[in-house]
């Protein structure tokens, strides 16, 4: 009884990629009505308060829409070379940063100098030339020893996870004072959302706001 699909992915609000996915969709079902997008409209969607919400999609990258009646806004989501806070690649390049501080002698002690050289198989600034050679996406791998070393305690991970969440309250706070009936729901998804333990505690954007994990 299906009579439609739709396909929400990071990267097909580009019409060329939403085109190719398209396409191969209509070679499989030519019966069925096919739209395809970007994975916004899935966490915009996800809840009931859809009407009027602001969502945060924070995953290898992240990116705020503001959703209101029937607009919807995008704040932020510049890429991996000019976003900062709370996603995956910033905070995996954060963690190698700090290893290597450690090891130039100009960063303080950290368990992530000894989880990096263990990924690596080798001290970080020897692995220099294999690290810029890695994907966005084996960056972002790296926040997962950030999470690790959170939760053993170690004061300099505390320390770039409180930056982080700073930087996405301060972005949100700004985003809720122009609109403030949509900020009233603040919709969390994405691969660091599951931390919501994290974000739950160190999320500042006032009494006002719900923060919602779909």
């Amino acid at each position: 009884d299906i009579t439609a699909i739709f396909a929400g992915i990071a990267g097909c609000a580009n019409r060329k990629n939403a085109s190719i996915i398209s396409d191969l969709l209509k070679n499989h079902y030519p019966q069925i009505r096919i739209e395809v997008g970007g994975d916004s409209v899935n966490s915009i969607y996800s809840t009931q308060y859809f009407d009027r919400c602001i969502t945060v999609i924070a995953g290898t990258g992240s990116v705020i829409f503001v959703k209101d009646g029937e607009s919807v806004t995008r704040i932020g989501g510049w890429g991996y070379l000019l976003d900062e806070g709370y996603n995956g690649f910033y905070l995996g390049a954060e963690v190698l940063r700090a290893a290597m501080a450690e090891e130039d002698s100009i960063g303080e002690a950290t368990l992530l100098t000894q989880m990096v050289e263990k990924r690596l198989g080798k001290r970080s600034v020897d692995g220099f030339n294999e690290i810029y050679a890695l994907s966005k996406d084996e960056i972002a791998a790296f926040a997962r020893l950030l999470f690790d070393a959170y939760d053993a305690g170690d004061s300099i991970a505390c320390g770039i996870i409180k930056k982080n969440l700073d930087l996405l309250s301060q972005r949100l706070c700004s985003v809720i004072e122009k609109y403030p009936e949509c900020g009233k729901r603040i919709i969390i998804t994405g691969g660091l959302a599951n931390r919501r333990d994290i974000l739950t505690n160190g999320l500042k954007i006032g009494e006002s706001s719900t923060v919602i994990f779909p």
